[in-house]
């Protein structure tokens, strides 16, 4: 969704959060994006249907960023640092982090909770705190959260809101949390 994001921003030359189709108009011109042999006419139409489709001349962040469903107060471009394998700054060093799609603020609370759950490791009970970190996922940062909890190596395939996907490891565990919009 980056580029996406970056995209709306260089329209946005006054940075205003709206941009015209005139600016649409310009950036495509400027940037001879109609040497790929897509027209002008093509392209402006398909982002006006997309994202102004009641055609008043003018494409809101919010509504471009719904239409993408990306959260309008968690721009993408905040996330250049890489996904994988990464010691992040900022979090315990009892975590270690496999994936992330997640600002490191929200990867320092959730793996916090997750971390006081294992507390005392000969009490942790893997079903209770995958349950209880669901819940207060879904008390703090709204509803349908999935947490998955294993021990060992895994796969996963999924679709997940953008910016909100966790990968981590404690101890031997591994904890996979993401969000969907439903």
């Amino acid at each position: 969704m980056e580029p996406f994001i970056t995209t709306f921003s260089a329209i946005d030359k006054r940075g205003v959060n709206v941009i015209t189709i005139n600016e649409l108009r310009n950036y495509v011109a400027e940037n001879h994006l109609d040497k790929e042999m897509i027209p002008v006419s093509i392209i402006i139409f398909k982002w006006q249907s997309l994202f102004d489709p009641e055609g008043s001349g003018k494409i809101t962040f919010r509504r471009f960023c719904e239409v993408l469903g990306v959260h309008p107060e968690r721009p993408q471009a905040v996330i250049s640092k890489p996904l994988y394998g990464i010691p992040t700054t900022g979090l315990r060093p009892e975590i270690f982090v496999i994936m992330q799609e997640l600002p490191l603020q929200d990867q320092i609370k959730i793996s916090e909770e997750a971390y006081r759950l294992t507390q005392p490791q000969d009490k942790f009970i893997e079903k209770e705190a995958s349950e209880k970190l669901k819940r207060w996922l879904d008390t703090t940062y709204g509803r349908h959260w999935h947490v998955t909890i294993v021990r060992g190596s895994y796969w996963t395939t999924y679709t997940h809101i953008p910016n909100w996907s966790f990968h981590f490891k404690i101890n031997q565990h591994s904890f996979i949390i993401y969000r969907t919009n439903e």
